[in-house]
């Protein structure tokens, strides 16, 4: 599985991939977002592990893809995927994170959320897709704007929402403004 843009290579993880993995989350200042339960290598390695196992599941539900460079598609900068481990077959959580050293590059999580949500709703034939973040990631929360998603609740996490036929009119408006 290989999903490619102008700059990154999403792929799958290999298991060479969980030492980079382990550093990128546990990098205090990556954490800044995260709860006390989700830090750690302990619980990094773990969800690793985790993304190891999905990609030899028969029915697969779950892609949880390594974010690289084109240049160098061996070098792990982040992790995006999406994910029905909820039970919904026609809808899946929608994820991406960068390490700490990436953020605020050049609009690199926008055109890795581009080619992902494009990649579930066509490739898997998604009618929706959602995502949480902490209430203090309003960077995530621009992100989740900036994509079509529509916040649904907010309790102690935001929770947004995107709808394929509201993702597929948004493109169509962007294409008749050119």
């Amino acid at each position: 599985m290989l999903i490619v843009t102008e700059r990154f290579v999403l792929r799958e993880y290999l298991k060479t991939d969980e030492v980079e993995f382990i550093d990128y989350q546990t990098d205090s200042d990556f954490a800044v977002h995260y709860s006390a339960k989700e830090l750690g290598e302990e619980h990094s390695r773990s969800v690793f592990q985790k993304f190891m196992t999905w990609q030899s599941e028969n029915p697969r539900l779950n892609y949880q893809f390594a974010v690289c460079h084109s240049a160098d598609s061996m070098r792990l900068i982040g992790s995006c995927g999406v994910r029905r481990d909820s039970g919904a077959t026609d809808e899946a959580d929608f994820g991406i994170e960068l390490a700490r050293s990436y953020w605020g590059k050049y609009r690199f999580a926008s055109e890795i959320s581009i080619a992902l949500i494009n990649w579930a709703f066509s490739e898997l034939r998604l009618t929706a897709l959602t995502a949480d973040t902490a209430m203090s990631n309003t960077v995530a929360a621009r992100l989740a704007e900036r994509g079509a998603f529509r916040q649904v609740a907010t309790e102690d996490r935001q929770f947004w929402r995107l709808d394929r036929n509201d993702w597929i009119a948004m493109f169509h408006d962007l294409r008749s403004k050119k």
